[in-house]
């Protein structure tokens, strides 16, 4: 099953990477995510297949170690 997510879920690829937030749906049933790679804001459409959530207590702050 599908999980259905929403314009502010944290998810990230169900395969690993970073941390993403849904920026919104996109035609064709498509999510728009975006994340930082170092300063810069990065962002690409992904099937919702290919996420999974990511709950925010997981989310280590920026610049924090692991």
């Amino acid at each position: 099953m599908t999980e259905t997510f929403n314009p502010g879920d944290t998810v990230c690829l169900k395969s690993h990477g970073p941390v993403m937030t849904v920026n919104e749906k996109a035609q064709g049933g498509g999510l728009v995510c975006v994340w930082f790679a170092g300063d810069e804001v990065k962002h690409h459409t992904f099937r919702p297949e290919a996420l999974k959530p990511q709950p925010c207590d997981s989310i280590s702050p920026v610049g924090s170690p692991d």
